[in-house]
């Protein structure tokens, strides 16, 4: 392995102990995250990793009490549900129901939020069920972009609509004014429309005329008051550590039940102790023309470097510790050749205790994931690049 190749598996090594659960879907690496969803098991305890999940069909809690993860909503997917949901001979759902999505322990809804709005226009005091998962939110999140990527195989997520500043007076009037006109379409829903949701205009009129006991154009104006007056009455901000629509999970029904079980029976591996990959790795041929390093011998290379300085944040923090005149120390690999026991020579590496002094620093330019590296000049007056996760002042 050349030291670039080394280096750079190195850097990327880090960068993925530092964050083996990125919170955007955009930052999972699928190989690390199918290790990660795959592995709860293996890592030594069967049990550290399980989340509780309880299935609650019927009711989490009500649609007042829970808070939205995402914003990007279409207002006509919202209002045609509303209107299938004022009850009317129309009407084909009820307000309320499963999501049939993740809710976490601090009432964040994971997916689902078109169903969730569309019931607090209509009532705000319905409850709405799905999968209760026994951790925060902004950590669900993590876990369920890395379950996206690594055991399902969705590689972007979906994309963004309109945001809540469609769920206003004048937007909601524009849309039911349109449904009430035209019923609900492919030309008045044109993004979202799916056959079983077609109403006629006169279906639209009725379910407002029952929704707000008013008639015609009255009924029209009443239902636009009442619908913004119980929006007043649930949270319409999105947390600020909630990434934004693309970077949010995608965990699609027929993939629910596996996600649950996985979560639930600790197979995915988000607590330490983690799994240790050197443990399965096959042995190295014992040739002397083979070099026996591997991306699991680095890693554990890696693992073993981040213990001792950490966290790679801190290093971050480190860097305005070094500077010029500096005395350091630091470990790097070498090449060495051992003998083995039946006489043969092995070529290996091995990490041996290095010292010297800083004469030049490169620090990590913003918005960069991994920390800079110090040009270091050793006893014989040899030049070292080394990363400064690696460097100990002397």
């Amino acid at each position: 392995m050349k030291k670039e190749q080394l280096r750079k598996l190195v850097r990327n090594l880090l960068k993925e102990d530092a964050s083996r659960l990125p919170l955007k879907l955009s930052d999972v690496d699928p190989k690390v995250a199918k290790v990660v969803t795959t592995t709860g098991l293996k890592d030594g305890d069967p049990n550290d990793d399980k989340i509780p999940v309880k299935a609650a069909p019927s009711g989490v809690a009500p649609v007042q009490k829970l808070n939205p993860s995402q914003s990007s909503m279409n207002i006509q997917k919202a209002m045609t549900f509303v209107l299938h949901m004022i009850d009317h001979a129309a009407g084909k759902m009820d307000p309320g129901g499963d999501l049939g999505a993740f809710i976490s322990k601090d009432g964040y809804i994971m997916d689902g939020h078109h169903r969730w709005i569309a019931t607090a226009m209509v009532d705000p005091s319905k409850q709405v069920g799905g999968f209760k998962v026994d951790m925060p939110g902004q950590q669900l999140v993590a876990i369920l972009n890395a379950m996206t990527k690594g055991r399902f195989g969705e590689m972007t997520g979906k994309a963004a609509s309109g945001g809540f500043d469609q769920f206003k007076e004048a937007p909601i009037r524009k849309q039911l004014k349109a449904m009430v006109q035209g019923g609900i379409s492919a030309e008045t829903a044109p993004a979202t429309f799916k056959s079983w949701q077609k109403m006629d205009p006169e279906g639209v009129l009725a379910g407002l005329e029952a929704f707000t006991g008013k008639r015609g154009n009255d009924a029209v104006e009443a239902a636009v008051t009442k619908m913004v007056n119980n929006l007043n009455g649930i949270n319409m901000t999105t947390p600020t550590w909630a990434p934004e629509r693309p970077d949010m999970p995608v965990i699609d029904e027929p993939n629910v039940p596996t996600a649950v079980k996985a979560l639930s029976g600790g197979e995915v591996d988000w607590k330490k102790p983690t799994f240790d990959q050197t443990k399965e790795a096959p042995a190295a041929a014992n040739r002397k023309d083979k070099v026996s390093v591997n991306e699991d011998f680095i890693r554990k290379v890696v693992s073993e470097s981040i213990k001792k300085t950490k966290t790679v944040r801190e290093a971050f923090r480190m860097e305005q510790d070094f500077k010029k005149g500096m005395p350091v120390s630091w470990n790097s690999l070498e090449k060495v050749t051992k003998k083995t026991a039946s006489g043969r020579e092995k070529v290996d590496y091995e990490r041996l205790p290095r010292s010297g002094e800083i004469i030049g620093l490169e620090v990590a330019p913003p918005g960069h994931n991994v920390p800079g590296y110090a040009l270091v000049k050793d006893s014989d007056g040899k030049t070292h690049e080394v990363d400064l996760t690696e460097l100990t002042p002397a």
